[in-house]
């Protein structure tokens, strides 16, 4: 029998914090957060004082869970580099791993998934990038979110946007999955897998193989189908590889109107990487649009309409590029046919500031 459709709201990263917080508070049995970087500060404090507000009620389960960059990175500053900004990021991780140890002793389920330091990664164990838990969801009674911003507080102010359902079957799949996650401090699954949701959209998982991921693999099938007549292309990240190629091909097939790309302008990194992407972007064949100045755009969102007027879309935690399928990290995807949250998401995207590249 044919299931309900699920439409998705769009929660901006201004105001989910405050979202999850509110329905923390409200929760009647759950509450699971699961980012793959977490700090403590005046943002996400809350988020903490709720965790451990609940975990004291009785029959409540409270979890959270971040990857081992949260050990590494206070927001997006790393802590191992000479200079100021990485000792005030020790500093910010000092005060995190206090507010972490004042949540387990509160009752709180707490796990770093995928420590860095850990034996039997080789010379990966001292890479931070890779064997990364990239993922991002909640679970709040049968209210559930998907990809979206990570819980720190330069999060909330970067362009994203979590997506937002009730939906109890979905609810109980993460409870159950970061029940396990936080008993074997990883992902259990060997390969990647689907959830179904309804008809129109399911949620795909990417176990964190090296070489292999079946959401990029799924957006590079879309994209070099016959029957596609426009793209919508929004990433943190200029394309790299498979991805670049194919976004070039379907803009020369369909013309830049029909195939549209959207990145951030800042750089991840400065130096000899900065000149290293800046060159790339400047030699490539495609046309496309950046964020203005300083405004960072973290969501990540492919949107295919076909021929006959149909659109699939995925939004997503991955990336969509080589490097994270080359280092194999863990990541989800909602992909849906569904027009309401397809209209929603585009919305928004329409919403985030572009200028075209030179």
């Amino acid at each position: 029998s044919a299931m309900p459709p699920v439409t998705f709201e769009v929660i901006p990263a201004t105001i989910c914090l405050e979202r999850l917080e509110e329905r923390i508070l409200q929760a009647d049995n759950l509450a699971v957060v699961q980012a793959m970087s977490i700090t403590h500060d005046d943002q996400t404090k809350p988020i903490f004082d709720a965790l451990i507000t609940r975990a004291g009620d009785r029959d409540f389960t409270a979890r959270i869970l971040a990857d081992g960059l949260s050990l590494l990175f206070n927001d997006s500053d790393p802590a191992w580099l000479p200079g100021r900004t990485a000792a005030e990021a020790r500093l910010a991780i000092a005060g995190f791993k206090v507010a972490w140890a004042e949540l387990g002793e509160a009752g709180v389920d707490t796990k770093i998934t995928n420590r860095y330091n850990t034996i039997g990664k080789g010379l990966l164990r001292w890479l931070p990038y890779a064997n990364r838990n990239h993922i991002k969801g909640n679970a709040v009674d049968d209210w559930v979110t998907v990809a979206g911003p990570n819980i720190t507080a330069d999060s909330t102010r970067r362009h994203d946007f979590m997506l937002a359902t009730e939906h109890a079957p979905l609810a109980e799949f993460w409870n159950r999955f970061t029940l396990s996650q936080s008993m074997k401090g990883r992902l259990a699954e060997t390969e990647d897998f689907v959830v179904p949701i309804d008809d129109e959209s399911h949620l795909m998982v990417d176990v964190g193989i090296r070489g292999e991921s079946s959401i990029y693999a799924t957006a590079l099938e879309w994209l070099g189908a016959d029957d596609v007549a426009e793209v919508d292309y929004v990433n943190q990240f200029f394309p790299t590889g498979e991805m670049l190629g194919k976004l070039q091909t379907a803009q020369r097939k369909l013309g830049p109107g029909n195939v549209r790309v959207l990145v951030t302008n800042a750089r991840q990194f400065g130096g000899p990487a900065k000149l290293l992407q800046t060159a790339r972007q400047k030699s490539t064949s495609l046309i496309f649009n950046t964020s203005t100045p300083d405004q960072w755009v973290h969501t990540k969102v492919l949107i295919v309409t076909k021929t006959n007027g149909q659109r699939i879309g995925m939004v997503t935690s991955n990336n969509l590029d080589d490097l994270g399928v080359n280092y194999g990290t863990a990541e989800t995807a909602l992909v849906t046919t569904n027009e309401v949250t397809l209209e929603r998401v585009l919305d928004f995207c329409q919403t985030l500031p572009r200028q075209p590249y030179r």
